[in-house]
């Protein structure tokens, strides 16, 4: 994602995060809360250093979040809403498998009504082609875009699901990639699904699909819509993909060397870095997507 927006802001961006955990998602759980916390801490750090800057010198603050980051970063809003979008300085979020678990899922805010969301300032979609019969009017309500699979466990992961039909599996429909030999039963579909949970990342480098809990498919388009930056042409967007593609491959051979080195030094696994970004140029974007320099931010957030 982060490659996505330096891509299609020519490099215009500044990124800032914290780790709250080191080991698998599924180890981590119990840290959300840890996540949420610091997430509150670095919104607000940025906002009143953006205070200090002349209102039309102020970049604009973008969230994104995915899985377990999706709930951290959600849940910093969940008592506020809309309001809390404001409240922090957030001018547009975007959330990938945003967690069943999550305050936004199990409150129904996902769905963008009741008095902490606005109707259409928050909408939830399977994947790009529901998004783009949006209006240009609709597309500018939205300051909350979430992407969540039919078929993603941990998106469907809820409690409620151990006694009510999921939307997703009924007599008359059946999500985007759904198993056609997954049935609802009471007790047992939630079972299932916390079995599917533990085996949603199964990914090939390279390989970019929208399925289950893996979003790189839908990555370049919706970080490109719902951050509303500068438009790019057809060509423009393939050349992104491909260059994402391209530098996953890449990185995927260093760290598989890596590990190969590794082992036959008997060191056990060693950490690597990774690159920053190349050969922006070659995607031929004319214009930056943000008209903000470099320069003109300050130099803690450059």
């Amino acid at each position: 994602m982060i490659e996505s927006a330096e891509l299609l802001t020519r490099g215009d961006i500044a990124t800032a995060c914290i780790q709250y955990g080191r080991g698998p998602s599924f180890l981590e759980v119990q840290k959300v809360h840890l996540g949420r916390t610091q997430f509150r801490g670095l919104l607000w750090g940025v906002k009143m250093r953006l205070e200090g800057m002349p209102e039309d010198k102020r970049p604009k603050v973008l969230v994104f979040g995915e899985s377990l980051g999706s709930w951290a970063s959600s849940d910093v809003v969940m008592h506020q809403g809309i309001a809390g979008f404001d409240h922090y300085g957030i001018d547009r979020a975007l959330w990938f498998g945003l967690v069943g678990l999550a305050k936004w899922s199990k409150t129904g805010m996902r769905q963008g009504s009741g008095d902490l969301v606005p109707p259409g300032t928050v909408q939830a979609f399977d994947n790009f082609s529901e998004y783009e019969p949006l209006t240009p009017e609709e597309r500018d309500k939205l300051r909350a875009v979430i992407v969540d699979h039919d078929n993603d466990p941990i998106a469907q992961m809820s409690l409620r699901w151990a006694v009510k039909q999921p939307p997703w599996l009924t007599d008359t429909e059946r999500g985007r990639n759904v198993s056609e030999g997954m049935q609802w039963m009471p007790l047992i579909t939630f079972v299932q699904i916390i079995v599917d949970a533990m085996n949603a990342m199964r990914v090939v480098p390279g390989q970019f699909k929208s399925f289950g809990h893996d979003y790189r498919g839908d990555t370049a388009d919706f970080v490109h819509a719902a951050y509303r930056l500068a438009p790019v042409t057809d060509a423009q967007m393939k050349s992104v993909v491909d260059t994402l593609r391209r530098l996953e491959l890449e990185r995927g051979e260093r760290i598989k060397t890596a590990k190969s080195e590794a082992e036959e030094d008997g060191e056990g696994k060693k950490r690597t870095k990774r690159p920053w970004l190349r050969d922006r140029t070659s995607l031929n974007i004319d214009e930056p997507a943000i008209e903000i320099t470099p320069g003109d931010a300050p130099a803690e957030l450059q």
